[in-house]
């Protein structure tokens, strides 16, 4: 489950705080199946996963894992950024009732996602 320091004294009305701190989340193991490519067109270097060697995890490829997190906070929201994981928002929480805003997986796991072809990404 993550973890995080908050904070949840109200900033004052016109207030922004800055802040940052390590969160830990639960995430699959999948850096070695991190393979090196190059995109000749644009001349950038890339990092794709080979899909056919990672597999689903198992439960002991899943470990709890520090994040350096950017909290941006005011007086009704605390977004927090992972820089790590390409300046993702991770969560925003509204700060009347408590409630985070949206969804996040409890684990984080490669997906078929972005501008490389299915095998690539």
């Amino acid at each position: 489950m993550p973890t995080a320091e908050r904070s949840v004294a109200p900033a004052r009305h016109d207030e922004v705080v800055v802040r940052e701190t390590t969160i830990s989340i639960l995430s699959s193991l999948y850096e070695p199946y991190l393979r090196e490519g190059f995109d000749a067109e644009h001349g950038v270097p890339y990092l794709w996963l080979d899909r056919a060697g990672y597999r689903e995890p198992a439960p002991e490829d899943v470990v709890l894992r520090p994040f350096r997190a950017v909290i941006l906070e005011n007086r009704y929201l605390q977004l927090t950024i992972l820089p790590g994981l390409g300046g993702r928002i991770y969560e925003c929480i509204f700060k009347p009732t408590g409630q985070n805003i949206f969804y996040h997986n409890q684990v984080l796991m490669p997906m078929h996602w972005g501008t490389l072809s299915r095998e690539q990404n």
